[in-house]
């Protein structure tokens, strides 16, 4: 039988605050073997900028009021990733949940995956985002959406010869979530500078008809927002910040399949990567790398990776003032690593060192 792999698209919609342009773009992106560039030395990450005041910035983290642990899986993953990063915390809003929960629905009834929905299927709540806030109640300022589906069951081999592992029951809320923040394009949005959250999942029952096995498929649908009349929060830290960054746990080992593709030569389902590295600038300027790697500290071995920025995106979706490190094979789960980066922010010196850890695929 046919699997089908996950398969996440970012909304392009106009209401899209964090869909940003790009510089010019080649076909493929720079690679580096992972061996250049600093030393494996035990110094403490250093950058010289001081911190600006960044006093208004929202951190505390809400409490939730969904009665599932799927939903508050998500919210809570979310929010720790975001919070631990540097980025701000999110509010749950019931009017998203309503839109996402509901695109999730359709998402997973129809066994499709993308942001448009057809009036003729089942579960159709509205054919765009924007419909679908509108129709939920929500007052747009803007707004975005990442979308995920996975499959799982005893149909499907659990480990590929790929690296690529399903679960043997319906993937989980959280699962989706992270692979979700293990991409390019759904990361970028995934940290964006929102007020709101809405989470969606929804888990199929049994579809086998073959006796003896199993076979489902899981959606999630994250919408965010900032509401007509509000203000974005507005980041005045000055530092650089990453996802994943120093201290944070449970990252997705791997990089499967992102609509649109940063690596348009790349069948993802054949060659996955590793969790991508997100630099952000800290001061809206324009971030250089000179150097880079990713230590896997069970070994010491330096982790080959491929840069993205601007210049080389085929999307045209990354700013200047940010970019990615993307190791090229899958990083193992439950393990540490090491990053350093060097390079700058602006004007200012750069130089990045943390470790972070992964969880498993699923």
């Amino acid at each position: 039988m046919k699997k089908t792999n996950q398969i996440t698209i970012i909304a392009l919609a106009a209401i899209l605050a964090a869909c940003g342009g790009g510089g010019g773009g080649g076909d493929d992106a720079n690679t580096n073997n992972g061996s250049g560039g600093g030393n494996q030395g035990t110094e403490n990450p250093v950058n010289p900028t001081p911190p600006g005041d960044n006093t208004n910035y929202p951190t505390d983290i809400k409490p939730d009021s969904y009665t599932d642990s799927h939903h508050s899986d998500i919210y809570k993953a979310l929010n720790y990733y975001r919070t631990t990063c540097g980025f701000s915390s999110l509010a749950q809003s019931n009017i998203l949940d309503t839109a996402a929960q509901g695109h999730a629905k359709y998402s997973q009834v129809n066994s499709v995956i993308g942001h448009n929905q057809n009036n003729t299927l089942p579960s159709f709540t509205g054919r765009t985002i924007q419909d679908r806030l509108l129709n939920a109640g929500y007052s747009i300022k803007n707004a975005g959406e990442i979308v995920g589906g996975w499959v799982g069951g005893t149909s499907v081999p659990q480990n590929s010869s790929n690296g690529i592992e399903y679960p043997s029951n319906a993937p989980t809320g959280k699962a989706l979530l992270n692979r979700l923040m293990s991409s390019v394009y759904h990361l970028k949005n995934a940290t964006g500078e929102w007020n709101d959250v809405g989470i969606g999942y929804s888990a199929s029952t049994d579809k086998s008809n073959a006796p003896g096995y199993t076979s489902y498929f899981s959606a999630t649908a994250i919408n965010f927002g900032n509401a007509a009349g509000s203000s974005a929060p507005v980041y005045n830290g000055k530092k650089v910040r990453t996802f994943p960054c120093d201290t944070i746990e449970g990252v997705s080992p791997i990089f499967t399949e992102e609509t649109p593709n940063p690596f348009p030569s790349i069948d993802f389902n054949l060659n996955p990567m590793g969790t991508p590295i997100y630099i952000q600038s800290g001061r809206d300027e324009e971030i250089s790398i000179s150097s880079a790697e990713i230590i896997d500290l069970n070994n010491g071995v330096a982790i080959p990776f491929s840069q993205l920025t601007a210049i080389v995106d085929p999307q045209k979706k990354l700013t200047a003032t940010e970019a990615f490190i993307i190791p090229t094979k899958p990083l193992t789960s439950n393990g540490s690593y090491r990053v350093k980066i060097n390079g700058t922010d602006g004007s200012e010196t750069m130089k990045l060192d943390f470790v972070f850890k992964t969880g498993t695929q699923n």
